[in-house]
């Protein structure tokens, strides 16, 4: 027995609950970090959120599953490959198998519905103690020739998906994602996406530029012929068997030929709205000091761990309707595939010690300098600053050494982050658009 499968004993113990398995509750030990008083809790919050998610059927959803006018496949969705005798595809370790184009749009509740529906009848074909997760492979280029990829920024709505994940589906953790066609150029927008999503996801997800990969990773007589393989299978036939299966009439589904058809300029308009990068790069619940100092996220940078960081003053920004221009310390880093971080809090011994901001470094017009101002000259001469398009951060060092290293050390990673954009954009990519989506997508 593993310590993950020991300490998911200790958790039944602590529910006190015979309904579920040792083996069912070892994502959340996992979710937690081994936590047995969080994971308890996320124990409990998942089965409430779960139980409204088990009413739902396909009628709701199903003109994402339906290719709009004009289309012959849907314009973004999650399927999961049912034979419709009661048993679903699997790869060679015995997972299901999800066939993914693109990715999943809507609003956010409808996006939670479709991630929800899917997760519902992934575990319905769970096997006792069977192996958690999925195998998801996804077409990243749209089937239709012309059709408006759904790849796409990842704004407020869409990031909820990876909040449930984590929050009531943590089996995901488990999840190989096979990103199939992309441009070989695209692997460079993992470095941006890298820090934001734990080891775990980021080391299950599979970058080809075809599927010829995928004949080592499940039977052939389980891939869709698009994908090499020798399996037909119809969404359309699919979503009907689905609705008689749930007491759906046909007539209630969306028709053939009608579904929702992906709307790229609503998407876009999500994606640039002010400090909508600046907002998905925030840390939130996610990055903690230890796990950035001991360079487990992101790609290390200078100093001797791997993370150039310390303890500074940082001035407030003055924005919002109780902004402060207070100075205040802060354990702040710089850390290569990441950019500056600064925390919540000083220590940074702790995964408790959250990042408060994530400055991405790549950004157009980002530029570093000492900054020394007449106000504040006499109390705090050793002052810097980062500029980005949008604002100003402020910060002290307690010495003009210290105050020229942390220049030196952001204008490195400056240059790193430009040179990985300009290699990107020299394969044609839309750097925002498919470093940001690719988080979304990974279900981690």
């Amino acid at each position: 027995m593993d310590d993950l499968e020991k300490k998911a004993a200790q958790l039944k113990l602590t529910l006190g609950d015979g309904s579920i398995t040792t083996h069912d509750l070892v994502p959340f030990v996992k979710v937690a970090d081994g936590d047995i008083a969080q994971a308890a809790a996320k124990v409990k919050a998942s089965r409430l959120a779960r139980e409204e998610y088990r009413k739902l059927t396909c009628e709701e959803l199903s003109e994402f599953f339906r290719a709009p006018a004009g289309r012959t496949s849907p314009s973004g969705c999650m399927v999961p490959l049912e034979d419709m005798k009661g048993g679903i595809q699997r790869d060679n370790l015995g997972r299901p198998i999800v066939l993914a184009i693109g990715m999943q749009h809507g609003t956010a509740a409808e996006m939670q519905r479709q991630y929800a529906y899917l997760s519902e009848i992934l575990d319905a074909h769970k096997r006792p103690d069977g192996p958690h997760g999925a195998c998801i492979v996804i077409e990243v280029r749209p089937r239709d020739a012309g059709a408006p990829p759904t790849f796409r920024f990842p704004d407020r709505d869409c990031r909820t998906l990876l909040d449930m994940g984590r929050d009531i589906y943590p089996e995901a953790l488990f999840t190989t994602t096979h990103f199939c066609g992309l441009p070989r150029a695209v692997t460079w927008a993992f470095k941006l996406v890298r820090p934001f999503m734990r080891r775990e996801a980021y080391d299950a997800m599979v970058l080809r530029p075809s599927f010829a990969h995928l004949a080592g990773a499940m039977p052939r007589a389980s891939m869709l012929r698009q994908w090499g393989g020798e399996l037909d299978f119809d969404i359309d036939v699919w979503l009907e068997w689905r609705a008689q299966q749930e007491g759906v009439p046909t007539a209630a589904l969306c028709p053939r030929q009608q579904g929702r058809a992906y709307d790229p300029t609503a998407a876009a308009a999500a994606a640039t709205a002010e400090d909508a990068m600046a907002d998905s790069l925030r840390a939130g619940k996610g990055i903690g000091a230890r796990a950035l100092l001991a360079g487990e996220v992101g790609g290390g940078a200078g100093g001797e761990d791997g993370v150039f960081h310390g303890v500074v003053e940082k001035r407030g920004s003055g924005r919002g309707m109780f902004g402060s221009v207070r100075w205040k310390p802060k354990l702040l880093a710089v850390c290569a595939d990441v950019g500056l971080v600064y925390f919540d809090g000083l220590d940074g011994t702790t995964d408790a010690n959250k990042a408060a901001r994530i400055v991405p470094l790549g950004e157009p017009g980002t530029a570093a300098a000492l900054r020394p101002t007449e106000e504040y000259v006499a109390k705090r001469p050793h002052q810097f600053a980062l500029v980005v398009a949008t604002r100003e951060y402020l910060f002290a060092a307690p010495t003009a050494e210290a105050a020229t290293q942390w220049v030196a050390a952001l204008e490195a990673e400056i240059g790193a982050a430009r040179k990985t954009r300009e290699e990107m954009a020299s394969g044609s990519l839309d750097v925002d658009a498919t470093a940001s989506s690719l988080e979304v997508v990974s279900l981690g």
